[in-house]
């Protein structure tokens, strides 16, 4: 009895002294609209930042002990449009730091009919060194990322709106003495 009751003591000690980590997966769903309207140019291109406290509690309780953030799906939908029913569009959105740094491209899409997607959330296809952009700007200080839309339209004028949207996976570690 005595043996187990040090056993148990010592088990006990040795938790103790370790600690123990906490750890807590959410997601932060980041989200930025792009009005174009243009009468006679094909071409669009505008910027437009994020940060991840805007968007999550969460995410400002927990930057200071971030361990993970991880892209898990992008998409966009065209929450307004009005042209003609023809009308199709190549776009990209590439990623790059609040200050203006080398833009990296996160996805693109070509030969999408404005019409045909109006209203309807679709899903991009994801570029690796874009998410891993993604993924380190939001990580790190200070926790925000610059979103540039560019592309071109087969016909003018080009009036649309589109919504940007990136859902990630952040992950929150803590030691606790």
């Amino acid at each position: 009895m005595k043996r187990r009751t040090l056993f148990v003591a010592a088990v006990c000690i040795a938790f103790a002294a370790s600690g123990c980590t906490i750890k807590k997966d959410f997601t932060l769903n980041l989200e930025k609209d792009f009005v174009v309207n243009q009468s006679d140019n094909p071409s669009y291109s505008q910027t437009g930042d994020v940060r991840a406290t805007d968007f999550s509690s969460d995410f400002e309780t927990y930057k200071g002990d971030l361990d993970a953030v991880e892209v898990q799906q992008a998409s966009y939908i065209v929450t307004y449009w009005t042209g003609p029913s023809t009308q199709t569009t190549n776009a990209s959105v590439m990623i790059g730091d609040l200050s203006g740094g080398t833009p990296v491209l996160l996805s693109s899409v070509s030969n999408v009919n404005l019409m045909s997607v109006a209203a309807r959330e679709q899903t991009l296809s994801l570029n690796s060194a874009g998410s891993q952009k993604l993924n380190d700007l939001i990580k790190n200080s200070p926790y925000g990322a610059r979103f540039y839309f560019t592309g071109t339209v087969n016909q003018v004028p080009v009036i649309f709106t589109t919504k940007v949207k990136a859902q990630l996976k952040v992950t929150y570690k803590k030691q606790i003495p």
